[in-house]
Formats: C-alpha cells, sequence, structure tokens
C-alpha cells in the first residue's frame, strides 16, 4: 500500500468518494459515523474517513503491521522510524497523545515503549488538521 502525503492512499486520491475507496480497497468490514460526523470505513488494518460536509476522502488511518511505503519507500514499523519521521518534518506538534506532522501530511500515535497494539499512521489532506494547530505544543524528541 503507497501512501503519498497530501495526495493519496494506495491510489485513492483526497477527496474522492466512498464509491472509489470500496472499489480500490474491497468490501469494508463495517462503517459507522465518529464524533465528527465523518463516515468511517473500517478495512483490515486500515480506516478510511469522509468528511462530514462533503462526505469526501479527507484521512486515512492504517495500523501497525500493515505494509506500507511512503513515497515509495518502504516503511518499517519501528519506534525509531517513528522518531525519524518527526526529526525530518522538523516541526512536530503534539495534542493529546497524536503528534501531527503538518509538513508530511501524517499524525502518528504509539511512540511510547510497549505501545505497540496502539501505534498508527495517519495521512490526511492539507487543511484537515489546521483548526487544531494553535492547540498543540511542540514536541520535544
Amino acid at each position: 500500500m503507497n501512501m503519498v502525503p497530501y495526495e493519496s492512499v494506495n491510489g485513492l486520491a483526497f477527496d474522492e468518494t466512498p464509491v472509489k475507496a470500496d472499489m480500490l480497497f474491497g468490501q469494508c468490514r463495517f462503517e459507522k459515523r465518529n464524533n465528527a460526523g465523518e463516515l468511517e470505513k473500517h478495512y483490515k488494518g486500515i480506516v478510511v474517513r469522509f468528511s462530514a460536509d462533503e462526505g469526501l476522502f479527507c484521512e486515512c488511518t492504517v495500523y501497525d503491521g500493515v505494509d506500507i511505503e511512503i513515497n515509495g519507500e518502504p516503511f518499517v514499523w519501528s519506534r525509531d522510524a517513528l522518531l525519524e519521521l518527526c526529526r525530518k518534518d522538523g516541526g512536530a506538534l503534539e495534542s493529546c497523545g497524536i503528534i501531527v506532522l503538518f509538513d508530511a501530511g501524517v499524525t502518528l500515535t504509539g511512540l511510547e515503549e510497549g505501545e505497540r497494539l496502539n501505534r498508527s499512521l495517519t495521512f490526511f489532506r492539507r487543511g484537515h488538521w489546521d483548526d487544531l494547530r494553535a492547540k498543540m505544543r511542540p514536541v520535544v524528541l
């Protein structure tokens, strides 16, 4: 599964419809509305979300263990790899345990030792997390 920050996830371009997601990912296991009113489609190891207002693809969470590439480069699930993403971004911000890398277009969770089951990356469309930026604090690595 190839992730291209701010562009697409496995060929699903940001702002696409749920129908296109099913074509690319197959039948979802289940779907629901989250607290933000976004439609969540749950597939094996990933959750694809569609905005509450437009119903278009806005973010995708991928859980530890799913084979992914970021810009065509294989990603190895490890704490060191997650820390390297933070270092490359240079402006990592955090709120409630979620680290947001605005330059990279990705959030990450589960950096703490022993948190492998909670480790995930979320790729998002440009502007999706901007309204929370002022409430976040810089991450000290």
